[in-house]
């Protein structure tokens, strides 16, 4: 197969929680994001999206202005990030989980090396950058439809917007290769 049809077919494995209030296409830029009945963190019981109120006030940017937009999750990997928006300050956070079961510690243990970049033509990248295959495998499952999602989620609200990218753990590593991403468009 070639590399773009399997990129295709791994993105399509990434299952998200999005919901778009007038279109089945989560790309659709007429789509209005909406949250009903999303999940609203990776683990059971816990709302992500509560968790800078219990902190107290340490970088705290009033929380409750964010509305979760959509949870993505790939099952193969156990990667899992969440993405919140701010409409009136053009912001959204993005926040990838960290190590919690056996799948992320495979995907930790996984060291070997690979280039950042790989090639078009599915042969042997001349990148001399290496990274982290484990963190590099999980990071490709996801990254394309996280994107999208976070395309849908600015479509409405034109001007330049702030894209916070952050995670703990193995969620920080890939929380890096996707800020290199969207840095990359």
């Amino acid at each position: 197969k070639k590399k773009d049809d399997a990129s295709d077919e791994t993105s399509r494995d990434a299952s998200d929680e999005a919901l778009f209030s007038d279109a089945s296409d989560a790309s659709s830029s007429t789509g209005t994001l909406v949250t009903r009945a999303l999940p609203r963190g990776a683990s059971d019981g816990l709302d992500w999206s509560t968790l800078a109120l219990r902190v107290g006030d340490v970088g705290v940017v009033d929380a409750e202005r964010f509305e979760l937009c959509c949870f993505v999750s790939h099952n193969a990997t156990s990667t899992q990030v969440a993405m919140w928006r701010e409409l009136s300050t053009r912001r959204v956070v993005l926040s990838f989980r960290g190590t919690s079961d056996v799948l992320d510690v495979l995907t930790d243990v996984n060291l070997l090396q690979t280039p950042l970049e790989a090639r078009a033509d599915g042969r042997r990248s001349d990148d001399k950058r290496m990274v982290h295959k484990g963190f590099m495998d999980s990071a490709r499952f996801v990254n394309r439809r996280v994107k999208e999602l976070l395309v849908a989620a600015c479509a409405n609200t034109p001007g330049e917007w702030e894209v916070l990218i952050t995670g703990h753990s193995l969620g920080g590593a890939l929380a890096t290769l996707m800020a290199g991403e969207v840095g990359r468009g």
